[in-house]
């Protein structure tokens, strides 16, 4: 049902208070009906009438539906991040539990445990390339929960010795990404945040940034990155990571930090 279709006419106040009211009962709607694509894009479009409180409400809710339907699981992380840093949000640490969620977490785990890598880094990776939308697709064409290139997940698949593959099963694209991810990190010498940088930009650009800039510490090397697209990858991907070891394995945001940076 349209948005102008679902409600009688009524006396306000003010414009503002007929939009708002109107708005929220649309949501309500939504809701109801598990109709989360439309919620969100309603809620996107009118957000300035919805307090900070609905919106986080909202994500709780999502939250909930999602542990039934995984598709809802993006909704759940945009939601939250809308209700965290909008004025006035931000006050629960529960919410930062929906924006960094610890979504297919058997797979992580176990896929972390396989090659060596510690899961609240891989939590990260996945939270900044895909907002755990397993079904995603980038313009460039990478897919997937750890976003891989198909040139990139054949080459894997080879040296994994399996023929047979769907890049948007979670526990394929999961395995495919923790594998990539620890070579990138043994090719380049056991430095976690140059193989950060190395699965956004590629490891050849990275190792030549390096010959460029030599015995550089590597927190200044990443703030001398040529292109800004990779250092802000870099860290986006560091602060997850972070967050991610705060909320859920019992390290400091710098003991994370210190880890990766060395």
């Amino acid at each position: 049902a349209a948005l102008e279709t679902l409600f009688v006419n009524e006396e306000f106040s003010s414009p503002d208070e007929k939009t708002t009211k109107e708005v929220i009962e649309f949501l309500d709607y939504a809701l109801k009906h598990k109709r989360i694509k439309e919620l969100y894009s309603v809620y996107k479009d009118f957000r300035k009438y919805v307090s900070s409180d609905y919106v986080a409400n909202l994500a709780y809710k999502v939250n909930e539906l999602a542990k039934k339907n995984e598709s809802f699981y993006p909704y759940v992380l945009r939601l939250a991040s809308w209700a965290i840093f909008t004025e006035g949000g931000g006050k629960n640490l529960d919410l930062y539990e929906l924006y960094y969620p610890q979504f297919y977490k058997n797979e992580v785990h176990e896929m972390a445990e396989k090659y060596g890598l510690d899961k609240y880094l891989m939590y990260g990776l996945i939270h900044s390339e895909s907002f755990f939308d397993k079904n995603v697709e980038s313009f460039a064409g990478a897919i997937g929960l750890c976003q891989l290139m198909p040139s990139t997940a054949s080459d894997i698949a080879k040296k994994l010795k399996i023929s047979e593959y769907d890049l948007k099963d979670a526990g394929t694209n999961i395995e495919f990404g923790c594998f990539y991810f620890a070579e990138m990190i043994r090719r380049l010498d056991g430095s976690v945040m140059s193989a950060i940088v190395s699965y956004n930009s590629g490891i050849t650009r990275v190792r030549n940034w390096h010959k460029k800039y030599p015995n550089v510490p590597i927190d200044i090397f990443i703030e001398m990155l040529p292109i800004q697209e990779s250092r802000g990858y870099g860290k986006k991907v560091l602060s997850a990571a972070a967050i991610y070891g705060f909320l859920y394995y019992g390290t400091t945001t710098d003991e994370v930090i210190n880890s990766i940076l060395r």
